[in-house]
């Protein structure tokens, strides 16, 4: 399981390195930019970027996920980093 200590170690890492988040049914959240996420008491919210640009400097939408609900931290272009309950 992972904390939310976890989460913001990810997001505060020297160079940032982009990851994704697998959640438990399966869905992925990419997280490109350390300013994409934020952690909330139990939650991670996600900045969702327009589907057309993933570079832009805002976000259509964002979602809010419980830190409960995250199986896996991926970084992109490396094997991805797991925890056992």
């Amino acid at each position: 399981m992972f904390t939310p200590k976890d989460i913001i170690s990810e997001l505060r890492a020297q160079p940032f390195e982009p990851f994704q988040i697998k959640l438990s049914d399966g869905s992925i959240l990419n997280v490109r930019h350390p300013d994409q996420a934020m952690v909330v008491r139990g939650h991670v919210i996600v900045g969702l970027p327009p589907e057309a640009s993933e570079n832009g400097g805002s976000f259509e939408s964002a979602t809010k996920v419980s830190i409960l609900h995250i199986t896996e931290l991926r970084p992109l272009g490396r094997r991805p980093r797991t925890r056992r309950p």
